[in-house]
């Protein structure tokens, strides 16, 4: 009688009797594992909700930073010295950034991002650090020839500022600056004007937010072609505060008016 991967397997039983012991032990096996993970998912929505609330996201996030720290940065880290890591991170990044190390730099401002993730000013500043200085550098890197694909790698960045945005809008939604910035990068970087008006939009419903910024909402449905969309939002804005009588809207006012044949009585300004 000898066992082979854990199962008796006898020369004198029958093939039937071979088949209900496998089946049997099959069974089993399958019983183990919905047992343990019965017990594993309960602890681990636990553990995530103990590291939500303490701002690191999950334990996953809690995982991949551990990847990228140092033995004494992460006992700091652990210890309760985050914004000391944070801070020692993004001056590093920082420095990366002047030697043109775009990959390590990326790497450490994801750690400070899930590190600090209600800081505004990490997530704007390395989005920034993504589409606009990383992007530019991948469009002239000499080491490749091939526009075709600097022009991907390019973009490549573009996308990544767009994705650190998106996840710093969903941690902190009630930042006027990240939405602002959001459509600042559609309307320059990705050349989505038509988003980059919704972005202005979200941002502009913030008291806080600059004025200047709330008439950019009209200026991207301009330059997403929505003209009747752009001759509204002109016309409520001029009409909402004497803030917004400034010299662009009192010379492009006119001409929309002109170009969406607006009847004279029902025009803000006369000819």
């Amino acid at each position: 009688m000898t066992q082979r991967f854990g199962i008796i397997d006898d020369p004198f039983m029958t093939l039937i009797e071979r088949i209900q012991l496998r089946k049997s032990c099959f069974i089993a096996a399958v019983a183990v594992i919905v047992a343990a993970y019965a017990v594993k998912l309960p602890m681990e929505r636990a553990l995530n909700r103990d590291y939500a609330a303490l701002g690191f996201g999950n334990v996953s996030s809690l995982l991949s930073v551990r990847e990228k720290l140092s033995q004494y940065m992460f006992v700091a880290l652990m210890g309760g010295f985050r914004n000391v890591v944070a801070n020692l991170l993004w001056i590093s990044a920082h420095n990366d950034w002047e030697r043109h190390l775009w990959f390590k730099q990326k790497e450490k401002y994801h750690v400070v991002n899930t590190l600090q993730p209600n800081s505004i000013y990490f997530w704007d500043n390395a989005a920034w650090h993504f589409a606009w200085n990383s992007s530019y550098a991948a469009s002239v890197d000499p080491l490749e020839p091939r526009e075709s694909v600097r022009a991907r790698n390019q973009q490549m960045w573009f996308d990544l500022g767009e994705e650190t945005l998106k996840k710093g809008i969903e941690h902190n939604p009630g930042s006027w600056e990240l939405h602002a910035a959001m459509a600042r990068l559609l309307a320059d970087k990705q050349k989505r004007p038509l988003e980059a008006a919704e972005y202005y939009r979200k941002a502009a419903a913030f008291p806080e937010t600059p004025t200047y910024l709330k008439r950019q909402v009209a200026f991207k449905l301009l330059d997403g072609g929505d003209i009747q969309g752009a001759y509204d939002e002109m016309r409520r804005l001029w009409l909402d505060s004497e803030d917004n009588h400034v010299p662009t809207f009192r010379t492009r006012i006119p001409e929309l008016e002109d170009q969406l044949q607006i009847p004279s009585e029902k025009r803000l300004f006369a000819r």
